[in-house]
């Protein structure tokens, strides 16, 4: 049985941890309302930075090391591409 898992996840870089790392919560948790907030009035409502998260069969298609500063650009364009029933074809996502 093929199995799909995708998540959205609000976050960013910790541009002031030592090694690289990304802080980030699911949009099920209640602290990525929070975080989300917070991101948008940095970018002063144009930006939302985060990642979403594709597993297919237990295979990762993609997730955080795509962080994004515009989920709404992603979304839209996984939108497109599950709406219009893939077909193979080359596709772009904006991440």
């Amino acid at each position: 049985m093929n199995k799909l898992k995708i998540e959205t996840f609000i976050g960013e870089e910790d541009i002031y941890a030592p090694v690289y790392k990304i802080e980030s919560y699911p949009i099920t948790n209640p602290l990525a309302v929070e975080k989300a907030q917070t991101i948008l009035e940095e970018n002063e409502g144009d930006y939302l930075c985060g990642f979403v998260s594709l597993i297919y069969n237990d295979v990762v298609i993609f997730g955080e090391e795509q962080l994004t500063e515009d989920l709404l650009d992603t979304w839209c364009d996984l939108i497109y591409i599950f709406d219009s029933h893939y077909d193979g074809r080359l596709h772009r996502i904006v991440f």
